[in-house]
């Protein structure tokens, strides 16, 4: 199950009829902004983030910019807000 729809089937087992919307950041993060503004108007947030990365090609930081040399797998950096 997604972490969407299990957020939504918690609600309903707890009657409750909270709204749940998702906002995805893009990688390059040109939307973080929308996200921010997503959150000040929401009474409740989950932040869910995460990191993609191959063997044999991990990161040292998380700082890294997303792209990668040829032929390797680009690395990812997810945040959804509810």
């Amino acid at each position: 199950m997604a972490p969407e729809q299990g957020v939504k089937h918690v609600l309903a087992d707890l009657v409750l009829t909270s709204t749940v919307n998702t906002f995805v950041v893009v990688d390059d993060l040109c939307n973080l902004a929308d996200a921010k503004e997503a959150v000040k108007k929401a009474d409740a947030v989950v932040i869910m983030a995460r990191l993609v990365a191959t063997e044999g090609a991990d990161m040292k930081t998380a700082h890294q910019p997303p792209t990668r040399p040829t032929g390797q797998q680009r690395s990812r950096l997810y945040h959804r807000v509810w």
